[in-house]
């Protein structure tokens, strides 16, 4: 299983800092599970590889590449639910 590390996070902004040991990567993310997902896939690394969210020593959540990389969460009105995942492609200023 590929680990992807919390460093910290900024509570009242909603980011994480994370790194993904092993690979020359890491980011600031509201979603840094997902996140760290997509950047693996977009380095080559298999769909169907395990990728484990710690904060610490301690496995907080779990998902393959493939399903991480295909979806983020939202919050509706029965709660948080994963949707389908589109690249950004506005503009920001």
């Amino acid at each position: 299983m590929i680990k992807v590390k919390l460093l910290y996070d900024l509570r009242k902004h909603g980011y994480f800092a994370y790194a993904v040991e092993g690979y020359p990567f890491g980011g600031m993310s509201h979603q840094p599970l997902l996140d760290a997902c997509r950047g693996l896939h977009n380095l080559g690394v298999s769909d169907d590889q395990y990728v484990g969210l710690y904060r610490g020593d301690r496995l907080q959540m779990t998902c393959t590449i493939g399903y991480g990389r295909r979806v983020t969460i939202r919050e509706k009105s029965t709660g948080l639910r994963p949707v389908p995942w589109k690249p950004y492609s506005g503009f920001v200023r």
